[in-house]
């Protein structure tokens, strides 16, 4: 409770303005003024013209700013009344939103949901309730700002408040598959398996809300979906909270089919940090003309994700980017497809050749297909999709995998076998892109149609390239490209 008052400037009136605020309770003097009166300094350095004296429970203070001091010692008073404690980061905070003429109280008591073991999540700042207030009023959220700043967790949170109380029936997590500034390695197996560590921030939060094992059984359950923004494509979620995460990394086109998606009786937030796209140089799909497969049927543009990873030698990460979308549109790829071109440093490749080809040193170009079989889940298990490697008109998404390509080694190569080095690295995209595809070269009948194959491919979309034992001919790469996965 705060008494205010102010003098008239006489002999023996109060300063200009006097407050007073009295703790009710004896047992909150502890928690208020902090260890060693901590956050009673804290108070003090933040108004250095205001004086605070403390006699028993009674906080008078006096100074310009007195009433406003007064005010934020009420609202950390209500703070302690609601169980929370106090520490001088809550207090910093708090002082802040004082100095904005908010109440503190009402920020800090908000309850978002109750976690495993009835631990409570609160936002922290104003800007965060504003936030977890626009979700639950609106349909669609759109939460803009830095990374660290709760916008996924906050929305996760919302979410297992909606399922607790029964508002929505399933979560559905999901974010694009890229990574944040360096790559996590292209790694063999089936798709689930590719894309789980994109996803590991959003399980990071379950977890922290509903303990692993609670979790762990809503995810089998389905009750909780966590995927890759590819497998929206095509659905209605209907009584479904769905949080999209790191929208930054999202083109239009992307963007246009997430949102709708959203079915009736259904909530979306869409997370993203402004100026801080994880993506890697990548070739839209509007940014080429749909082509014709040679059996005439009409082929979406193949979506290709293309980085550079390397400073030893520059790369057009354009330039082969279109040469893998007229190869793969070439051999047939209908529907919408996606494949991923790595350019990496000697080291680099080196450590994906011996980890799984057992081979030491490096090589030119290393291809990870997608496994055909799908994962135990499938595709959207939720409604009994077919998952990867099933018939494109069954499933319109084709993810065909990743090539790693080593520019320095096609470097030397080329200086080798008398090639341009242009004509060095247009072999090495056709010749993993061809792995991807299923073709290899163990058996010298397979090279030879491989090798036959590459070189119409490149007579076709590289504008010539001279027969083999010709000088400046092709060759073939270092090493059989495609990986295994280990047993």
């Amino acid at each position: 409770m705060s008494v205010t008052g102010s003098g008239a400037g006489v002999v023996g009136a109060m300063p200009p303005t006097r407050a007073e605020t009295l703790v009710p309770h004896n047992h909150l003097m502890a928690g208020l003024l902090g260890q060693r009166d901590e956050l009673l300094r804290l108070v003090e350095s933040a108004f250095p013209e205001t004086t605070v004296s403390v006699q028993g429970n009674l906080i008078t203070t006096s100074g310009p700013d007195a009433e406003r001091v007064a005010r934020l010692f009420d609202e950390l008073v209500l703070v302690l009344q609601s169980g929370q404690g106090l520490d001088a980061a809550k207090v910093a905070r708090t002082i802040d939103m004082v100095r904005e003429d908010l109440r503190p109280s009402e920020v800090l008591n908000e309850e978002v949901a109750r976690g495993a073991k009835g631990r409570t999540v609160r936002p922290n700042t104003a800007g965060q309730k504003r936030y977890t207030d626009a979700i639950a009023k609106n349909t669609i959220t759109f939460g803009i700002g830095p990374a660290g700043t709760g916008k996924s967790y906050l929305a996760v949170a919302s979410a297992v408040q909606a399922l607790q109380s029964r508002a929505v029936s399933r979560i559905i997590l999901t974010r694009p598959a890229v990574e944040a500034g360096e790559r996590l390695g292209f790694l063999p197996g089936d798709l689930m398996a590719k894309v789980d560590p994109y996803l590991r921030p959003l399980y990071d939060a379950l977890y922290d809300l509903l303990e692993p094992e609670g979790a762990q059984r809503l995810l089998e359950r389905g009750t909780i979906e966590v995927a890759p923004l590819a497998f929206m494509r095509g659905r209605t979620l209907n009584s479904s909270f769905i949080i999209l995460d790191e929208a930054q990394n999202t083109t239009p086109e992307q963007m246009k089919m997430f949102l709708t998606r959203i079915g009736f009786g259904s909530k979306c937030v869409v997370t993203t940090s402004p100026g801080a796209t994880s993506c890697a140089t990548r070739s839209s799909p509007t940014s080429s003309t749909p082509t014709r497969s040679p059996r005439g049927r009409r082929a979406m543009a193949v979506d290709v994700y293309a980085a550079d990873e390397q400073a030893d030698e520059p790369v057009e990460l354009e330039r082969w980017s279109a040469l893998a979308r007229a190869v793969l549109a070439e051999r047939g790829i209908k529907g919408d497809a996606e494949v991923s071109l790595l350019f990496v440093d000697e080291l680099a490749i080196a450590a994906l050749n011996q980890q799984f080809l057992g081979r030491e040193g490096p090589t030119d170009v290393l291809a990870f297909p997608i496994e055909d079989d799908p994962a135990p889940s499938g595709r959207s298990p939720d409604l009994g999709g077919t998952g990867p490697g099933s018939d494109a008109s069954d499933d319109p998404l084709v993810l065909l995998g990743d090539v790693v390509i080593c520019p320095a080694v096609a470097l030397r190569n080329a200086a080798d076998h008398g090639v341009r080095p242009e004509d060095e690295m247009a072999l090495l995209v056709v010749h993993g892109l061809l792995h991807l595809l299923g073709m290899d070269h163990q058996e010298n009948g397979e090279a030879e149609r491989m090798e036959a194959l590459e070189r119409t491919l490149l007579a076709k979309h590289h504008g010539g390239v001279p027969p083999v034992g010709d000088p400046g001919g092709l060759h073939a790469p270092d090493q059989p490209a495609t990986t295994q996965a280990p047993e």
